[in-house]
């Protein structure tokens, strides 16, 4: 697919998108590396590989599934380090479900 950056997803709806290049691979192993930093009973959701086309944030709103794709400067917003907490969407969504990838143009 040919991505270059990272998303990831809190149960509060916050999204953090940072470059792969953050990510070191870690000699022996290790204990691995923190994604997204995380409030008291926050729980992670999703981690997506994205490209140039963005990510949709799945969720439900009213009771309904609900889908807000973000991309250009919608998703531009949520660039930042990994390790940080990250910025809540703006789209009104109850609970967060997770993330997909665009449709196929």
């Amino acid at each position: 697919r040919g991505a270059s950056a990272l998303a990831c997803l809190s149960g509060n709806g916050r999204l953090l998108v940072f470059g792969f290049d953050e990510v070191k691979p870690l000699a022996s192993g290790g204990r691995g590396v923190t994604l997204q930093e995380l409030e008291a009973k926050e729980k992670f959701i999703a981690a997506l590989p994205i490209d140039e086309r963005g990510v949709v944030v799945q969720g439900t709103f009213g009771g309904k599934p609900r889908a807000v794709p973000l991309a250009g400067n919608a998703l531009a917003a949520h660039f930042g380090k990994r390790a940080r907490k990250g910025r809540l969407i703006e789209a009104r969504l109850k609970d967060v479900l997770g993330l997909a990838w665009p449709e196929a143009r």
